[in-house]
Order: structure tokens, then C-alpha cells, then sequence
């Protein structure tokens, strides 16, 4: 007890110094517990969800069908300071050929940050309809326009997605989708299967599929770690879907899944 009196007394009028080996210490046990690094970025990571889900909402009132763009690529770009990621892409040229149907693998809660930087300027995303409870980022997927689909009921999510299909046309803009439909992130680089509602809607629209592949994302997050470095993104050719019908569905799928397994094990560092 005379010991804590003693210290107050010493740093009571000038708490300066106490700061300073206060400050020290945090950054000390920060740079060298990896632990308590993935617990700040967490931190700083539903912050910045919070923050850019926000902005989301405000400059919707502006952008309309861009605001997924917009919001989307400032939410990137923060994360990237913030949290210390580096992402490369690969064929972004691919996204500028008009209206699409943009499929992703899905690892992370990361996705979003990545999708950033491989989108189209005019685009909305297939969300499961539950999402839209979640504070800030749910409403922030109402207001960019978001199709929600409730995949416990068959014949509502059909009907979401035909209608979503001649939204698109009628906007010009693309559909963002993860057909895996839930993440799947391994030390290995592997995928789910893929659900058939994006295709669908590609083939029943006639819009060419657009495949675009995250890096594996093992040594960057996973349960108890959060790490900076650098990911690559590749966006792959198109695949059109003219002349194909309802039945074509199912082939489309598994082929689209091969080519993105494979981009995967290819631009995947070989350390993780």
C-alpha cells in the first residue's frame, strides 16, 4: 500500500512520464505478442465496418447503384492502412466489360475488404436476407441495394433472383455473388461447392460469369490470428453465358469452381 501511495504521490501533479511508460509498455507487449496484434486489428477492423457501413449509408442518398463501389473501395483502403494489407490484383481489366455476374471464393470475413479492389464501378451483392439484422453493415446492404435472399424459403429466393436478373439489365450493372455460400478457409487450398442461384441468374439474363479468386488466407486470419501482408487478387476471363439454359446450371457451376480452384493453388504462396 505505501508503495501505491508513493506513486501516486510522484505522478499525481506530473502524470507525463507515467504516460510515457504506460504507452511504452502497450507497444511493447503489442510488437511482441502476436495475440494481443490480432485483438487490436479485430478492433480496428469492426470500427472500420462501422465507420465506412456509415458512410455507406449517407452517400447512397448520391451514388445510387454506385454506391457499392464507392463505399466498398474507401472501406479497402482504410482497412489497408489501418490493418497493414497489401493487395495486388490481377486482370481488373475483366470487370470493365459491361454487366455481369462477378463470382468469388469466399475465406474470410475479410471478402468484403478485398472486393474493394476487384469490382465493377455499377454493381449490388447477393446476401443471405438474415445479414440485414446485423447493426450498420445491414442497413448499410438495404440502402446500396443489396438483394437479400432468404434461403430457407426456395420459392421466395427464386423469386429474388428473377428479379434481381431484370434489375440488372434495366441498370446496367453487375451482380456480386459467393456461390460457396458460407467460407471455407483452410490451410489448404480448397473450396465448398457452389450453389446455382448466381448462375441462374447469369444464364436467364445472359450475362457472362466473371470469376475472381482471393488468395488463401490461412496466415493472415484465422481463430486467434490477425496479421498484416500482402494478398493477391486475380480476376479471370469471362465466361459467357449466351445460349445456355436453366439445365447448362449445374455444368456452368462445377466448371466455374475448377478454373477458380485451380487460380487458387496457383497465386496461393506455397509457405502457407
Amino acid at each position: 500500500m505505501a508503495f501505491v501511495d508513493h506513486l501516486y504521490n510522484k505522478y499525481s501533479k506530473n502524470p507525463l512520464p507515467a504516460y510515457i511508460v504506460g504507452a511504452t509498455a502497450a507497444l511493447v507487449f503489442f510488437y511482441n505478442s502476436s495475440r494481443c496484434r490480432a485483438y487490436v486489428r479485430f478492433l480496428l477492423y469492426a470500427i472500420t465496418i462501422i465507420l465506412c457501413s456509415t458512410w455507406g449509408i449517407i452517400i447512397s442518398l448520391y451514388y445510387g447503384i454506385e454506391t457499392n463501389y464507392h463505399a466498398t473501395l474507401a472501406f479497402a483502403r482504410v482497412c489497408e492502412w489501418t490493418i497493414g494489407l497489401k493487395l495486388e490484383v490481377e486482370g481488373a481489366h475483366h470487370l470493365e466489360s459491361g454487366p455481369s455476374v462477378v463470382i468469388y471464393n469466399h475465406q474470410t470475413s475479410l471478402d468484403i475488404v478485398f472486393i474493394g479492389r476487384a469490382m465493377p464501378r455499377r454493381s449490388v451483392v447477393l446476401a443471405k436476407k438474415q445479414l440485414k439484422w446485423v447493426p450498420f453493415f445491414g442497413q448499410y446492404l438495404l440502402f446500396s441495394r443489396a438483394v437479400l435472399v432468404d434461403r430457407s424459403n426456395n420459392k421466395d429466393a427464386v423469386a429474388s433472383l428473377h428479379a434481381a436478373g431484370e434489375k440488372l439489365l434495366a441498370q446496367k450493372a453487375s451482380l456480386l455473388v459467393f456461390p460457396e455460400g458460407t467460407r471455407s478457409l483452410t490451410r489448404d487450398c480448397t473450396m465448398r461447392s457452389f450453389k446455382k442461384g448466381g448462375f441462374h441468374v447469369a444464364i436467364e439474363s445472359g450475362l457472362p460469369i466473371v470469376p475472381v479468386v482471393f488468395e488463401n488466407q490461412w496466415n493472415i486470419w484465422r481463430d486467434g490470428v490477425f496479421n498484416s501482408g500482402k494478398c493477391k487478387i486475380r480476376v479471370l476471363p469471362p465466361i459467357q453465358t449466351k445460349g445456355m439454359t436453366m439445365s447448362d446450371a449445374a455444368t456452368l457451376a462445377v466448371t466455374s469452381r475448377e478454373i477458380m480452384l485451380e487460380a487458387l493453388k496457383e497465386i496461393s504462396s506455397s509457405e502457407k
